[in-house]
């Protein structure tokens, strides 16, 4: 498991609030117990040994101090639309899981904006990165409509389509000439695309790209093209 901290470059290392409930209640960590320390904004890890359990609050003691490995590529942008609560939140935590850098929730005619619950998304995603081991969490912005997206993001994407007629995901990536530094993933919602946000993805120059004639899920979509572009570009992060 790995801790979020701010910084490692001091002799000790306080951890406070839900994370150290959760060491002390859920993982129940006793002293000389050493976990690695992560830097939530910064370049360094450090391991640290637990020197003192209080009931909200844990002591580490530094003992030693690396540099994180450099985050691989391409960087895994998705963009989910947002879906029901619980498919949601499964798509977050797996998708922090399969290594996607950044996640952009979208609000597509057929999404459910509802369930939109910022905060437990970001504890969520946070959760997922301690225990899967990243050395960065990534970042979840702030819901956006398909327009503002279309307006402000000048990065390439691909969008997950139903359309048999579209190109395949096989196909897409060994048609990239060189390795993509960062890939963008579009997703619908339960139900799909409307025509008329698929005629904005194609006015947008974004391609269509389908795993064919079955249809998934939308959290199963969103993991499937995630783990097929993992294991495409060997990716970890």
């Amino acid at each position: 498991m790995h801790i979020f901290v701010e910084d490692v470059s001091g002799d000790s290392v306080w951890v406070l609030g839900d994370d150290a409930h959760h060491l002390v209640a859920v993982r129940r960590v006793r002293c000389g117990e050493v976990l690695p320390l992560i830097e939530a904004s910064g370049e360094h890890w450090a391991l640290g040994r637990i020197s003192r359990v209080l009931k909200h609050e844990v002591e580490f003691i530094v003992e030693s101090r690396q540099t994180k490995p450099k985050p691989t590529t391409p960087r895994l942008r998705l963009v989910p639309s947002i879906l029901k609560r619980a498919a949601m939140e499964t798509v977050l935590q797996r998708s922090v899981e399969l290594g996607v850098h950044s996640i952009v929730p979208l609000r597509a005619s057929r999404s459910i904006p509802d369930t939109v619950n910022e905060k437990r998304w970001g504890s969520i995603v946070k959760e997922a990165s301690m225990q899967s081991h990243r050395y960065q969490i990534p970042s979840i912005e702030k819901p956006r409509s398909l327009p503002e997206l279309v307006a402000s993001d000048e990065a390439s994407m691909i969008v997950l389509t139903t359309q048999t007629t579209s190109l395949d995901l096989k196909t897409w990536v060994d048609s990239q000439e060189n390795r993509p530094s960062s890939i963008g993933i579009l997703v619908g919602p339960e139900g799909g695309w409307t025509s008329a946000e698929e005629a904005l993805f194609l006015q947008k120059g974004w391609g269509l790209v389908s795993f064919g004639a079955s249809i998934m899920r939308a959290d199963t979509a969103s993991l499937s093209v995630l783990s097929a572009l993992r294991y495409a570009y060997h990716t970890v992060s």
